[in-house]
């Protein structure tokens, strides 16, 4: 059915009351906190389920430079060796959805990089995933899921694409063993 108001001949258009609603219910829940987080650099509501506090500071994610970066590592302890081998992060997960950081780095951001059953689980994983990806190489007696960081500097910029330095290289204060697992432990 036509509206008549807009029918005729340079008549104008006129929204409807459920249009002008969205429109004021758009500003008010999304343009509102998305400005004020862009303005005064922290949240206007705070204990929002996440998705919507990832709407809401959207506006703030390039607002500083980051002081450093939060690498994860993934190794394994191999039977009659005392060194943890570090797992390259592209074969294990070769989709990376998240530019240069893979969906194991995503993961483990979201259980706040804690041991729990999460890192549990995908330790079981990356067992199963080294056993297909060498298959006749020994099993794994261990596994490590671990994090380093470094800080960013002007005099040395990060290079190589999110690869994180060596594990060897970082002081152990900017290293942190998350959780670690015996390979019979996860078995059952």
């Amino acid at each position: 059915m036509e509206d008549p108001r807009t029918t005729r001949p340079g008549a104008p258009i006129t929204p409807r009351w459920h249009q002008r609603l969205l429109v004021w219910g758009f500003i008010a829940l999304i343009a509102v906190p998305v400005a004020y987080a862009g303005w005064a650099g922290r949240p206007l509501m705070r204990g929002l389920p996440r998705t919507l506090a990832d709407l809401q500071n959207i506006s703030c994610l390039f607002s500083t430079k980051p002081d450093g970066w939060v690498f994860f590592y993934f190794q394994v302890q191999r039977k009659g060796s005392p060194h943890w081998e570090t797992l390259e992060t592209s074969s294990l997960a070769p989709l990376r959805p998240f530019g240069y950081r893979s969906r194991l780095h995503r993961y483990l951001v979201n259980w706040q990089r804690r041991e729990g059953a999460g890192t549990r689980e995908m330790a079981r994983w990356i067992l199963t995933r080294v056993a297909e990806l060498e298959p006749g190489a020994p099993p794994p007696l261990r596994v490590r899921i671990a994090q380093g960081w470094t800080r960013s500097s002007v005099d040395d910029p990060p290079t190589g694409r999110w690869n994180p330095p060596p594990w060897r290289r970082l002081s152990a204060q900017r290293r942190r063993v998350i959780a670690e697992y015996q390979s019979e432990e996860l078995a059952r």
